[in-house]
């Protein structure tokens, strides 16, 4: 036997024969199945046999005879569809009306109506309709419940506990259209933090996140947004120009005297307004490369003129300009190295040789797998002004930037070769 609630879309098995144990036979006496979890509701009740899983056939003839449901007589003639055609075994079921599966003891099957409770307490009474809204309710946690009316009585109240909580629209727009994929936009109760991030397209950098007023939200690409009581319109703000690479390698084997140990090597220029360290500089400390005399450092620039210079540790003493020496100028409209010389005057401009590679997961949390790239031996992560932020080498096709904060980054891949490579990656 069987019960469906929802008009036998879906069915739960409430008595099954073949759960008897062997060599008893209960059919002499009634079968009683209790339907007090049903009260109230209306349902669908069905009865069937069903071949077993060896489709051995039916052992036995069934009968099935004289059908109650409280005081509801069933004829079982009007159960029967078909039977063994094909060998497929159909059923019919039997609707009983709203409020007929009630305890015994209601005496009827009459449901005149519906309390209404809120709270434990009731607020409607004798509701003709199975449906009832709650209106104008705060925000807040509550309990509703309802109970069935008989023309005998009246069936137990059943609870069901709900909160109400607004939530709010937050959108989000790219400006200009187009110019970036954003995240996070959706309905959020006042006083969640939503992560809201924004990911430039192809020739185009992230400015910032501003309100439809032009106030500046955030500078920074992936930032945590408390939701207020209202909708809110955020705009991403992109600027479409690219970006380029420029490294600086400077041969210092003409200073026998340089202290490798402890003698700092610095570039500033128009990029970092001529700041030194100790003036609010940038991370201008260039590296050494594979304990040679020479030195560099990359930064990720927007295309135009540069001027700029070298000095040594905090630039009070030991610069290029202390040395009559001029100003050096580049045009950055592409990748570009500047190859120069402490002291001298000449610099040599290359573009380097650039390859592509895979980057997954792109944007990702604690880890950048790298594929197409056996080449590379060495992997630097700078954020979009240039600043490294993390150097390794590469083995295995795998970086652990899980210290990394959450935002936009450039990495760039090198090998012995010379080989370089460029993608732009995001930390979520």
């Amino acid at each position: 036997m069987k019960i469906s609630t929802d008009g036998g879309s879906s069915w739960t098995v409430l008595w099954n024969a073949s759960e008897l144990p062997p060599s008893q036979n209960y059919y002499h006496s009634p079968v009683s199945v209790d339907l007090t979890h049903y009260a109230g509701q209306d349902i669908h009740i069905a009865w069937h046999n069903v071949d077993g899983p060896d489709n051995f056939g039916m052992w036995y003839m069934w009968a099935i005879d004289d059908i109650t449901v409280g005081e509801m007589e069933i004829d079982p003639r009007d159960l029967l569809v078909g039977s063994g055609i094909g060998g497929d075994v159909m059923a019919n079921s039997q609707p009983i009306g709203t409020g007929s599966a009630k305890q015994a003891e209601a005496g009827t099957l009459a449901v005149n109506g519906f309390n209404i409770y809120l709270n434990g307490s009731l607020v409607a009474e004798g509701v003709p309709d199975t449906q009832y809204l709650f209106a104008q309710l705060n925000d807040g946690e509550y309990t509703a419940g309802v109970q069935a009316v008989y023309t005998t009585g009246v069936s137990e109240i059943v609870e069901k506990d709900f909160i109400i909580h607004e939530n709010n629209l937050l959108a989000l727009v790219a400006q200009p259209a187009g110019s970036g994929m954003l995240g996070g936009s959706a309905w959020y109760p006042a006083g969640e933090e939503v992560v809201v991030f924004a990911i430039p397209n192809e020739g185009f950098v992230f400015l910032n996140w501003s309100d439809t007023q032009g106030t500046i939200v955030s500078e920074e690409p992936v930032f945590l947004f408390t939701m207020p009581d209202n909708d809110v319109i955020l705009i991403a703000n992109f600027e479409d120009f690219e970006i380029f690479n420029l490294t600086f390698y400077l041969d210092m084997s003409n200073l026998d005297w340089l202290n490798f140990d402890h003698d700092m090597v610095n570039v500033t220029g128009s990029m970092h307004s001529w700041a030194v360290l100790g003036e609010n500089a940038r991370d201008q400390s260039m590296m050494q490369v594979d304990n040679s005399h020479t030195y560099k450092i990359s930064f990720n620039l927007p295309p135009g003129e540069y001027s700029y210079a070298y000095f040594l540790n905090e630039g009070a003493h030991d610069h290029e300009w202390e040395h009559d020496v001029p100003v050096r100028q580049i045009m950055l409209d592409a990748d570009k190295e500047a190859h120069d010389v402490w002291g001298e005057e000449t610099t040599s401009v290359e573009l380097p040789d650039i390859v592509g590679f895979t980057v997954y997961p792109n944007p990702f949390t604690m880890h950048i797998n790298i594929l197409g790239a056996d080449w590379a031996t060495h992997a630097t992560v700078t954020d979009l002004l240039g600043n490294r932020v993390l150097e390794a080498p590469l083995s295995l096709g795998r970086i652990d930037a899980g210290s990394l904060r959450p935002g936009i980054y450039l990495l760039r891949l090198r090998g012995d070769d010379g080989r370089q490579a460029v993608q732009r990656i995001l930390k979520h």
